[in-house]
């Protein structure tokens, strides 16, 4: 039959074949599904329930509930947000992982993350990261063509918004001309910023606090599905929505949102969107079985084709990929398995130790000293522990227990006297949550149980400087041996014949001492800094002087407002805790009228970084 071929037709035939062949593997290669995680820190369950009334929410979120599966019931592995995402590209639990807090720690090479599954079956990948406490240096960038943790820092913000990150996303996104599919993981931390305002698209100003941030994801996030679809890439997209951990605006009783494992820390919101072909209609269900953050890993490894990464090694945790579950609207895991949530947060500040907490079906077991089993089916919000345990119960708590134990773990001893309490306090000073007359009662009664604690009396100090009341800061520095508070409170209340401390840094503002050998032991190199600026009479050093100066005031600006954000999310990220403490050198003498000439224009370069 070939014979009747002349060679030049064999030859067409062939080449025409192929073409056919590679179109046909292009095509095939191009079918493969992108994967677009959008992790969120603070992002309770309890947020939104897809029946949202409000008429913004509908292109957002809500295009998310029109053609996605919504899981009621899914929790976090850890309620701080590095490990999460550690166990959500690694389908393991941080015990496992060796990620188990937000500090310096870095997700060991030798597990074969997500991300890394993806680069090797051909999927481009990116991770954008709009801010703290997520980092390169966390090694969560494993994997990741492009990991963008580029933030611009000021007071004015230290973050990235929601929007911004769409927009790098896409501009990565849309610089992909091979026509292969794409694996990215967007970051958003904005919902720890609640004092910050946000602004609709109107132009109109929205309240500050945690429901206007979230109007502020919810509007970036419709402009993200519509550009999704003019591009043609929402169709063949897989689409999780996640929560990290849970609301940090709910205080319980001698715990802070760091260490509290109850349903508002750890149930998070989880949405998926399926890829479908365009002409799918939309599906929308729920699941409401347990599911945790590791069994959206182990759907991705399922979605790449490797199964294996998903077995995990702890006894009585098994691991379910989500997959079939996206097909249909039933889970194939069993209702009776245990799901694990913990915290680090105190293992990581040398405070305590880890605090684990088991999940079975609707019942919650912490593993405290005094261990607390709740009844979520209920007690919804978990607000009071099972009394009498006995009977079933006993032996769901006998069982956990026994489980626990067996894997090395120890009931957890809770926090050091009077911390949440401190925590707590500064969050609420730094969030005006609380009048100062009340927030100064709080402290003063604080330290009684803490005299130790000197940053406490610094606080106080602070509320006394901020408030104008000289009386109670004469009275601490009187007591606490801070003859310089003395100092300023008289001369606040114009005592104009009171002599400053004999005060090495202080020392710096007088022309005549700041350059002799007693003043060597101030290391306060703001404050010299100042003093040299002051006492400068050449114009060419004052001008080198006065940058100096700037340079170094805008920098403990910018500690400061971090150190209070950190404490607005109860001590989350990786910075100093002993900041803030009582007030800088340089904020007292800006007090005093002599030197409103220099704090006048450090406050106005301060407004324009």
């Amino acid at each position: 039959m070939w014979s009747s071929y002349h060679d030049d037709d064999m030859k067409s035939l062939i080449l025409v074949f192929i073409i056919l062949s590679l179109s046909a593997c292009a095509w095939k290669a191009s079918q493969k599904p992108s994967v677009l995680i959008i992790a969120v820190e603070q992002l309770n369950s309890e947020v939104f329930f897809c029946q949202e009334t409000d008429a913004e929410f509908s292109e957002g979120l809500g295009a998310l509930c029109h053609d996605g599966v919504r899981y009621t019931h899914a929790y976090t592995s850890s309620t701080m947000s590095q490990a999460a995402l550690a166990s959500l590209f690694t389908a393991k639990y941080p015990r496992e992982n060796g990620v188990w807090h937000n500090g310096a720690q870095y997700l060991s090479e030798k597990f074969e993350t997500v991300p890394e599954v993806a680069v090797k079956t051909g999927y481009h990948t990116s991770f954008f990261s709009g801010g703290p406490p997520i980092w390169s240096k966390s090694g969560l960038d494993q994997g990741f063509e492009v990991f963008d943790d580029n933030i611009s820092i000021s007071t004015r913000g230290i973050y990235r918004a929601a929007e911004k990150n769409f927009d790098l996303f896409l501009n990565w996104r849309n610089e992909i001309t091979d026509g292969r599919p794409f694996f990215s993981t967007i970051y958003l931390a904005d919902l720890q910023f609640a004092q910050t305002v946000t602004t609709s698209d109107l132009g109109q100003e929205r309240a500050k606090g945690f429901d206007g941030q979230l109007h502020e994801i919810n509007e970036s996030l419709s402009k993200l599905v519509l550009k999704m679809k003019q591009q043609g890439i929402w169709d063949n997209t897989c689409i999780i929505f996640v929560g990290l951990n849970g609301s940090a605006t709910v205080t319980r009783v001698g715990e802070i949102s760091s260490v509290n494992l109850r349903s508002e820390e750890t149930q998070v919101l989880l949405m998926i969107k399926p890829p479908r072909k365009a002409r799918d209609i939309g599906l929308a269900w729920t699941i409401d079985s347990n599911v945790s953050l590791l069994d959206v890993g182990a759907m991705l490894y399922e979605l790449l084709g490797h199964v294996d990464n998903t077995s995990s090694t702890i006894n009585k945790l098994p691991v379910f990929s989500l997959k079939n579950s996206i097909d249909k609207p039933q889970g194939d895991w069993g209702r009776s398995r245990y799901v694990l949530s913990e915290s680090a947060w105190a293992n990581w500040r040398n405070l305590g130790s880890t605090r684990v907490a088991l999940r079975q079906n609707y019942m919650l077991f912490i593993y405290d000293k005094k261990p607390q089993l709740f009844n979520a089916l209920i007690d919804r919000f978990e607000t009071q522990a099972i009394a009498n345990i006995q009977g079933p119960n006993l032996q769901i708590v006998n069982d956990m227990t026994q489980f626990l134990a067996s894997e090395g773990e120890m009931p957890w001893e809770g926090l050091p006297l009077g911390l949440p309490e401190k925590i707590n306090l500064y969050r609420d000073m730094a969030l005006l949550t609380k009048t100062t007359a009340d927030i100064k009662i709080g402290l003063e009664h604080l330290v009684n149980h803490r005299p130790w604690d000197k940053q406490l009396i610094g606080l106080i100090a602070r509320l006394a400087v901020e408030g104008k009341d000289w009386e109670l800061l004469e009275r601490l520095g009187t007591e606490n041996f801070y003859p310089l508070w003395v100092y300023i409170a008289k001369r606040k209340r114009g005592e104009q014949d009171a002599r400053p401390p004999d005060n090495s840094c202080w020392q710096w503002l007088d022309e005549k001492i700041s350059r002799s050998n007693n003043t060597d032991t101030c290391l306060d190199t703001e404050f010299i800094a100042l003093g040299e600026w002051i006492n400068s009479k050449d114009s060419q050093r004052r001008v080198i002087a006065e940058e100096k100066f700037l340079r170094l005031f805008i920098y403990a600006e910018l500690d400061e407002y971090i150190a209070a954000s950190n404490y607005m999310n109860s001590l989350v990220w990786d910075t100093d805790v002993s900041i803030p403490a009582e007030p800088r050198f340089v904020q007292l003498a800006f007090e005093l009228p002599e030197y409103k000439y220099y704090k006048n224009i450090a406050e106005n370069r301060l407004k324009r970084q």
